[in-house]
């Protein structure tokens, strides 16, 4: 094999791994959106069961959905700076733009429940702790 052949098949396999990296990132966010939406759909049949009556608010199963969404954003947080530096090497896959608008939609929502969250609790400690306390 001649030098110049040598360095084409180099490049070759260097753009082949570089498309195969790209190609896991893709499956990587999309793995993501997906642990997202059982997460979503967990939180979605929470609040339906307690509007339904079905359940009695508890503050510790809420705190676990909030928790994971939680986990979920700083997670994904990771991911969209590794989104930046794949941009840089050429990787764009189709879904990054999905997964940037649903990552703002996430941290928006995960601040809505943690603020209902603080008022529910505050409004529980209000209504039951002993008068001599407050």
């Amino acid at each position: 094999m001649t030098a110049i052949e040598l360095a084409k098949q180099v490049e070759v396999d260097r753009c082949d791994f570089s498309e195969r990296q790209c190609s896991r990132f893709a499956a990587l966010l999309q793995n993501d959106l997906d642990a997202l939406s059982k997460i979503e759909q967990r939180a979605r049949d929470w609040d339906s069961s307690i509007r339904n009556g079905d359940e009695t608010f508890d503050f510790k199963i809420e705190r676990r959905i909030t928790a994971t969404f939680e986990d979920w954003l700083q997670r994904a947080e990771q991911h969209l700076r590794i989104i930046e530096i794949e941009r840089e090497t050429g990787c764009d896959p189709a879904l990054t733009g999905e997964y940037e608008n649903t990552f703002a939609r996430v941290k928006e929502e995960f601040i809505r429940r943690k603020r209902a969250e603080q008022a529910a609790e505050s409004r529980y400690h209000l209504l039951h702790d002993a008068p001599e306390s407050r």
